[in-house]
């Protein structure tokens, strides 16, 4: 998923790209458990009928136009998809092969991720090393105009760079949590310690993503994992003191990466103030034959779904966007419910879910990416999982006090 400025083929409705190809294969070889994906459905409901009707008053609305885009038809294949990759990760965490399988997701989709893109860096004639060195030194500008644009360009066009700095960052955090939702099943401490590693350059390489909406995602996540260590969570001593360490030391050994972070959301406030003006595509002289019969191609958006739902689908499509939002807010709050009740691995699900969710709110057009679908349904998986292992457990238990 994060290799996403890498074009394969172009075509009339969008490019083929690698994670299509990967989407393709999953589909080819995967056997999910039997009967997993109605209770999947179950478990985002009403958010499943909000997308069919948000699908279908979309592509209404497109067609009717006459500006048809492939955009929801597409982001309801990326939902299906989404929820097969749910019935996989599901399959998965019912096995203790899979599950330390999957655990090693972040090191994997790291390792490529870094490769890639390097080459893709060399490939535009520019030193990696120079650029994050005249960043760290102050130089935002030089990873947008300069790095991102160069590397995109080298595999996809500069036409990608708006989504595919935040979608491929987004999908390095996604692998983050999954391991995060697995680790525990790892016996060997030095593989432990390979994940936790490679989490922690994610982390890193998201702090030098200038993608605010990423950084928020992690930023909430780590909200939750430190709620859930104030709560009921047991780590090792020695491992929170480590970590409280690392945390508190982080201005020392780091300043520069700190500093390239907090002037990119104090000081660059342009997004801001656009975001802001974007709203003022609700004072148009078209806004009503938007609302109640939907409209064109967006010439201004707000950057959110229910927003920009209003503007191409109309206001019953913006409804079903709002329906869908507060379904994902609500299975968030299931994800914290868990963390705050002691599951660690839970703290993998609500970063997850969170990164959709706060897609929702800052992502344009009226749709989630591929990434955030993959997102939501092993996010959901994952509390279906803990559900049903907690109702066998106490299945079992009331047989053995019956006997």
């Amino acid at each position: 998923m994060p290799l996403l400025w890498q074009q394969l083929a172009a075509t009339p409705v969008g490019s083929i790209r690698y994670f299509h190809l990967g989407a393709l294969a999953m589909l080819a070889i995967a056997r999910p458990i039997q009967g997993i994906y109605f209770a999947l459905w179950g478990r985002i409901l009403p958010a499943a009928v909000a997308v069919v009707v948000h699908t279908i008053l979309m592509t209404l609305s497109a067609m009717a136009w006459a500006g048809y885009w492939p955009d929801p038809i597409q982001n309801a294949l990326y939902a299906l998809l989404g929820i097969f990759a749910g019935a996989c990760f599901f399959t998965a965490l019912t096995e203790a092969p899979a599950r330390r399988l999957m655990a090693m997701a972040s090191p994997a989709v790291t390792t490529t991720f870094v490769l890639a893109f390097g080459q893709a860096i060399i490939a535009a004639g520019l030193n990696p090393i120079s650029v994050y060195r005249a960043a760290l030194a102050g130089d935002r500008q030089i990873l947008l105009f300069a790095l991102y644009r160069g590397a995109f360009s080298s595999g996809g066009g500069e036409e990608v760079l708006s989504m595919t700095r935040h979608e491929m960052y987004g999908a390095l955090f996604i692998a983050a949590c999954v391991s995060g939702m697995t680790i525990w099943s790892l016996r060997s401490a030095l593989t432990r310690a390979v994940v936790v590693a490679s989490q922690l350059i994610t982390l890193a390489l998201i702090a030098t993503s200038l993608s605010r909406s990423v950084m928020i995602a992690v930023a909430i996540t780590g909200m939750v994992a430190a709620a859930g260590l104030l709560g009921r969570i047991k780590v090792p001593i020695a491992v929170a003191a480590l970590a409280g360490v690392a945390v508190l030391a982080f201005p020392l050994y780091a300043p520069a990466l700190q500093q390239l972070v907090l002037d990119h959301f104090l000081d660059d406030t342009t997004s801001y103030e656009g975001r802001a003006g974007s709203w003022s595509a609700f004072s148009q002289p078209d806004i009503w034959n938007r609302l109640f019969f939907g409209g064109g191609p967006l010439t201004i958006s707000t950057h959110t779904m229910v927003g920009d739902a209003a503007l191409r689908g109309g206001l019953l499509a913006a409804v079903a966007a709002v329906v869908f939002c507060l379904t994902l807010i609500r299975r968030w709050f299931s994800a914290l419910g868990l963390v705050m009740a002691g599951d660690s691995a839970a703290i993998g699900c609500a970063g997850a879910l969170g990164i959709a969710l706060v897609r929702c709110f800052t992502s344009g057009g009226g749709f989630l990416a591929f990434a955030q679908w993959q997102a939501i349904g092993m996010g959901i998986a994952f509390l279906l999982w803990r559900e049903t292992s907690r109702r066998q457990s106490a299945i079992q238990t009331q047989v053995g006090a019956a006997e």
